[in-house]
């Protein structure tokens, strides 16, 4: 048992662990450089390193001042860094100087105050709660983080995190009520040997998470980039079709394809830039007014499709009617001009015979040909499967409700 929680062999194999998540976190950071998290984990994971390396040659083989002292005090140097790195990955303020503060504390007491460097259990107490604190931060910043990011990581994070803080506030007591002698061999038959141990496997586990949370984090950012359209930000083509195929076998609602009036004339007169800042602004527009369950993608060009999940038709053509009157009310600035600028919707009912997106964006297709037909800037709506069959009909924002034999007429193009 004391073989097996030997103090100075338990740090040189925590020294290779954190030198080894560290060098990984360095060469993640060398493939990407702007991310400033990695930079800040592998410089937390190398000192890290670094001081433990320093703290498992003492007693005997370099002098404790640089052993104990300065050993001690870059590890906690590198859990500060881990700690800012948290901050910086959720988007928070670093508090570069409140988060090294724990370094300097441990440095001040070691070199200033007399007799702490002499007394095992002081140093074991202040330790356990500098590093107990940096513990609970980063659990606190990480749990904080989960509704934005769930990534998967997390949860296993924080738990590890407070297993961490739970076992240096044990340690607080047992110093005091079990003092550990710098005399005897360090790590056996005593509780803090035990407990060594016990932090070091927590530290293996959260070296391990460390690295995952950083490739669960990528992994969402390019399947985010893969399925949004670079211009506008909001889903591809192929985002959406992956999406509501998957809904509309369980909800009803309405597909809505929105083409942009004219928008080759836009082009030419305003130039690309113009024609990308009317792309821009109407996405911001529609997105703005969306509910938290709506689908909004780019097919292509100035073409977009709607999904509104669990709307009536009415409600769906009264919603798109009110946002084709917004986009012809709110004029794009461009330049010191104005870009105004209409559109023509063409609304799809999802009944409970729907089954294929194809399907339902052929037919909301057909409503804008028909309004492009009936002079632009309308909204209409081809009904659903069974009121198809006996009265096919469509609704026309400009003059109210009308009937038309609208499913029989061409695609639009």
């Amino acid at each position: 048992m004391g073989q097996l929680f030997y103090i100075p062999t338990l740090m040189v194999c925590d020294v290779a662990c954190w030198a080894l998540i560290g060098t990984l976190m360095l060469v993640n950071w060398l493939q990407d450089r702007d991310n400033l998290e990695l930079r800040l984990w592998s410089i937390g994971c190398l000192l890290g390193a670094f001081g433990l390396g320093l703290l498992s040659l003492r007693n005997g083989i370099l002098a404790d001042v640089w052993a104990v002292g300065f050993g001690n005090g870059i590890m906690l140097s590198g859990l500060g860094f881990l700690a800012i790195g948290f901050r910086v990955f959720d988007g928070r303020n670093p508090c570069h100087g409140q988060l090294q503060t724990g370094a300097a504390i441990w440095m001040g007491f070691y070199l200033l105050c007399p007799g702490f460097d002499e007394n095992i259990d002081w140093r074991i107490i202040l330790i356990s709660v500098i590093m107990g604190y940096l513990a609970y931060d980063m659990a606190r910043i990480i749990w904080a983080g989960r509704r934005e990011e769930p990534l998967p990581s997390r949860k296993i994070m924080c738990a590890v995190l407070w297993l961490v803080v739970l076992v240096m506030a044990l340690r607080i007591p047992l110093a005091i009520l079990w003092p550990v002698s710098e005399h005897t061999a360090p790590g056996k038959d005593n509780w803090n040997g035990l407990l060594t141990y016990v932090i070091f496997s927590l530290t293996l586990f959260f070296g391990l998470c460390l690295f995952s949370i950083s490739r669960e984090r990528m992994v969402v950012r390019y399947k985010k980039a893969a399925d949004t359209d670079a211009l506008t930000g909001i889903f591809n083509r192929r985002a959406f079709y992956r999406i509501v195929g998957d809904r509309i076998h369980r909800h009803t609602g309405a597909v809505a394809v929105i083409d942009l009036d004219h928008f080759k004339q836009i082009n030419d007169r305003y130039g690309h830039g113009g024609g990308d800042m009317v792309l821009c602004s109407f996405t911001g527009t529609v997105s703005a007014l969306l509910g938290r369950d709506a689908v909004f993608g780019r097919l292509g060009g100035e073409e977009f499709v709607l999904y509104l999940p669990e709307l009536s038709p009415s409600e769906a053509f009264s919603f798109c009617d009110e946002l084709r009157r917004l986009i012809a009310e709110r004029p794009v600035p461009w330049q010191g001009q104005q870009i105004f600028l209409t559109a023509s919707i063409g609304l799809a009912e999802v009944d409970k015979a729907a089954q294929d997106v194809e399907v339902l964006i052929q037919k909301a297709d057909i409503g804008v040909y028909t309004a492009k037909q009936q002079g632009r800037n309308r909204t209409v709506l081809i009904p659903g499967t069974s009121e198809a069959s006996s009265a096919p009909a469509s609704f026309t924002g400009e003059s109210g409700f009308s009937l038309t034999s609208a499913l029989t007429t061409p695609f639009a193009s």
